[in-house]
């Protein structure tokens, strides 16, 4: 496959945090498929992806707070987990992050009994 001049994603980099070579879009590619899973109502599926991402880039504030938000409010309440919620959520929401973002965080908190 040819890709336009200046559009290659260039050579594969080696991961600190995950050991072996990823391409550069790896982790764009499990937010996408999460995103997929998640809008189709597959949210194992969507865990799954989500947590792969984190995987290898642990900091990512899109599967942080998406993975947050899943653990708080998943349909299938057996897959709930308000606590790492709250974890993952505390890590996403750091100043000058989005509104959703701390939205998430907050629901978090009162999920945990947090905010009365």
């Amino acid at each position: 496959m040819s890709h336009p001049a200046g559009d290659h994603p260039g050579p594969p980099q080696k991961s600190t945090q995950n050991p072996g070579w990823t391409h550069p879009n790896e982790v764009a590619m499990y937010l996408l498929l999460a995103d997929m899973y998640y809008e189709n109502s597959s949210f194992q599926q969507a865990a799954q992806a989500y947590e792969k991402a984190l995987t290898i880039d642990r900091d990512n504030v899109h599967a942080l707070n998406n993975l947050a938000w899943l653990l708080l409010t998943c349909p299938d309440t057996a897959m709930r987990d308000p606590k790492r919620a709250l974890t993952l959520s505390a890590r996403a929401a750091v100043p000058g992050k989005d509104a959703h973002v701390w939205d998430t965080h907050a629901r978090a908190l009162f999920e945990n009994g947090r905010i009365p």
